[in-house]
């Protein structure tokens, strides 16, 4: 996989939304290797050997405009991934 100078992302979830976006990034990002590494209060770290995506309650919404993707070695197709597409 490529390296990147990158350590880690983490984006913010309101509260209501926080448990479901966890368990959805979980599913969708396991066929990389991910799980969750890390949990604290309000937060939760994901990632294949150390928690480089994390997931922060926040009394917020993800601000438009906001991208990132994941490397893998080849195309992954997650379940939860609308098919029209």
């Amino acid at each position: 996989m490529a390296s990147s100078n990158i350590d880690h992302i983490t984006i913010p979830a309101p509260q209501e939304h926080f448990e479901p976006l966890v368990e959805w990034y979980k599913k969708a990002l396991s066929p990389l290797g991910y799980k969750e590494i890390m949990r604290f209060p309000a937060i939760v770290g994901l990632g294949s050997e150390f928690p480089d995506f994390w997931i922060a309650q926040k009394a917020t919404h993800i601000p438009s405009g906001f991208h990132y993707a994941f490397s893998a070695p080849s195309t992954v197709i997650s379940p939860t991934y609308p098919s029209d597409r």
